[in-house]
């Protein structure tokens, strides 16, 4: 049902003037589609003296649909519960995951815990029908992404 209080006429040229208009304005989100793209939402961290992990969630173009700030740790670990993890993306309806964290030593070489608590955020997506699409540590010489050495 359309409303229109007589006060207003447009035409259908104008509407979509209109309409075109709006969506210019509206934000648009970055698609995060390479270790790279995702090394830029966190390049910021690679400096920190403690460790922070984040996650990225995504819709099914990989456009970012928000980042969440996970935890935050001391200067060589932090603890992370890969159910907070998923629950985040499930929250803001994301399909996508991607992780990153930072290692303040400055060698962004994955410990095993990492390759661990990556391996269980994978399964724990995968069975409820989300896709965990990378893991990059960020650190002062360099970055590490599990997507581009095989590990996901």
């Amino acid at each position: 049902m359309y409303i229109n209080d007589g006060r207003t006429s447009y035409s259908t040229n104008q509407k979509r003037q209109l309409l075109s208009a709006l969506y210019a304005l509206e934000e648009k989100q970055p698609a995060i589609n390479t270790p790279e793209d995702v090394v830029a939402q966190f390049l910021k961290y690679r400096n920190r003296r403690k460790e922070y992990f984040f996650s990225l969630s995504v819709d099914n173009k990989n456009q970012l649909l928000k980042k969440h700030e996970i935890s935050r740790g001391t200067v060589d670990q932090t603890a992370v519960f890969p159910q907070e993890v998923i629950k985040a993306t499930l929250f803001c309806s994301g399909s996508g995951i991607i992780l990153g964290h930072n290692h303040p030593g400055g060698d962004p070489t994955p410990s095993e815990q990492d390759k661990t608590l990556t391996w269980k955020i994978q399964e724990g997506a995968k069975f409820l029908g989300l896709r965990l699409l990378d893991h990059v540590v960020v650190a002062k010489y360099g970055h590490f992404s599990f997507q581009e050495h095989g590990l996901i």
